[in-house]
């Protein structure tokens, strides 16, 4: 999950430079994430910082691409710059009991081994007391439109690997936005599927 230098900056540009119309529906789909938040939460690859903006002060990013952290610190977020590789997804910058929620959006179809990936950070999020976890991933027609994404994630991918009750949290909703049909997924680019894990034990 390492960084190409000159692609990180490109990357930075390409969000930042977003067109008026798509950062309005942009915030649409943020908006939706922020109504299902608790408490302080951590944005887990949290980009130019348009989701973490939203969220209730003394929440935190972690992002993998320096030029995106220098950019939200420059707008005055508090993000940290994440490396993968030296702290296993064991999240040990974090300190227990401050966050609640813990957020993947758009994050997990880049990524080679979500499986192995999932399980290290829910154990990482049980730790530090996190109640509740959000993961948004893309899905069928908008998993294609992107050539940077690794992974398909849905339902049955998360059967297939025993990811619907894990370390201690269980899967309590898995719906499809903005319209909650998963026909919809095979046709327009732009529909998500949004997962919530509660902790049950």
């Amino acid at each position: 999950m390492s960084q190409n230098n000159d692609f990180g900056k490109k990357y930075t540009e390409y969000q930042i430079q977003r067109s008026p119309l798509r950062k309005l529906f942009r915030r649409i789909y943020l908006n939706s994430i922020v109504k299902k938040i608790i408490g302080k939460a951590i944005d887990f690859g949290c980009g130019i910082g348009e989701l973490l903006e939203r969220l209730p002060d003394g929440s935190v990013g972690f992002e993998i691409n320096p030029h995106t952290v220098e950019y939200c610190t420059f707008r005055g977020l508090k993000v940290i710059h994440y490396n993968p590789e030296k702290d296993n997804y064991q999240l040990k910058a974090v300190e227990n009991n401050v966050f609640q929620t813990f957020i993947m959006s758009h994050v997990l179809e880049h990524l080679q081994n979500p499986e192995q990936i999932l399980k290290a950070l829910f154990n990482a999020c049980r730790g530090i007391g996190i109640k509740k976890i959000i993961i948004v991933v893309p899905g069928e027609k908008g998993f294609r439109f992107d050539k940077t994404h690794k992974t398909f994630i849905d339902k049955a991918f998360l059967l297939k690997n025993n990811l619907i009750d894990l370390e201690g949290y269980s899967l309590t909703s898995n719906t499809y936005f903005p319209i909650n049909l998963r026909w919809i997924e095979k046709c327009f680019t732009y529909q998500e599927l949004q997962l919530i894990y509660e902790i049950v034990i």
